[in-house]
């Protein structure tokens, strides 16, 4: 008999197998795949509770579904409330777009154990993407004195970000408030980011530098189209001058 521990390890890796795969080739799991999955998740509630509606959180982020995100996720802390479950948490709500809602995840997380060095480092990228930036700068002299080195990658592109506010006078409250414009108008239409990667970059654009934030989204081009529509209308009418002086939101 297959010991709960190593089922739901085993779970696991197939289950991020999925994720990578379609970050990686664009490849979404076959249905089939799907409901193998799942009821091998659900038989394994028996024996381990916690673990399963963990995975099944995990699982509904691959569907997409935010509802069921939330719902097992919060189902697994309410057994145990402890570092897997909070990261896991995080991770699924940031791999759907929903990176503010997965900060307090995340922190909670390094609070539990505050010496694990992956935790932390996804909660500095996870910080930095979010604006949260003297949120991002405690938490990287934290690794910093974990690892006894500089953390120079999200160092650098604090110090890149934070020349940008300076130039543009753009407060962080500002800019997480327009982020989370942002994620409301996804979420309003039940258009969630795709699994593959999110980028945001520094651009110069002849002297004039900004932030170019793109957000790939699991649907169709016209609805892209149509999100990136709903997105100008927003910067034009919500966010402030500075705000997309520093910053360009789009979806693709």
């Amino acid at each position: 008999m297959t010991q709960p521990k190593l089922a739901s390890n085993d779970l696991i890796e197939r289950l991020n197998s999925l994720i990578d795969e379609e970050r990686l080739n664009g490849t979404k799991p076959n249905q089939f795949t799907l409901r193998k999955l799942k009821n091998e998740i659900e038989a394994l509630k028996k024996s381990d509770a916690s673990a399963s509606y963990r995975l099944m959180g995990i699982l509904a982020c691959v569907e997409n579904d935010l509802k069921e995100v939330r719902s097992n996720h919060e189902k697994a802390l309410l057994i145990n409330n402890g570092w897997v479950e909070n990261l896991n948490y995080a991770t699924s709500l940031s791999n759907l777009g929903l990176q503010i809602e997965a900060v307090p995840f995340a922190i909670k997380a390094y609070k539990l154990e505050p010496d694990n060095i992956s935790g932390l480092d996804k909660l500095i990228l996870l910080l930095l993407n979010t604006f949260h930036f003297a949120d991002a700068n405690y938490y990287i002299k934290k690794m910093e004195k974990l690892t006894l080195k500089d953390e120079d990658i999200g160092k650098k592109k604090l110090e890149l970000l934070l020349g940008l506010v300076s130039q543009y006078d753009v407060k962080e409250d500002e800019l997480i408030k327009s982020y989370s414009l942002v994620i409301d108008a996804m979420v309003n239409s039940n258009i969630f980011r795709s699994h593959r990667k999110m980028h945001t970059r520094v651009v110069d654009d002849d002297g004039h530098l900004w932030l170019d934030f793109m957000i790939p989204l699991d649907t169709t081009i016209e609805d892209v189209v149509d999100m990136n529509i709903k997105l100008s209308e927003l910067a034009t009418s919500k966010f402030s001058s500075n705000v997309n002086n520093f910053v360009t939101f789009r979806f693709a």
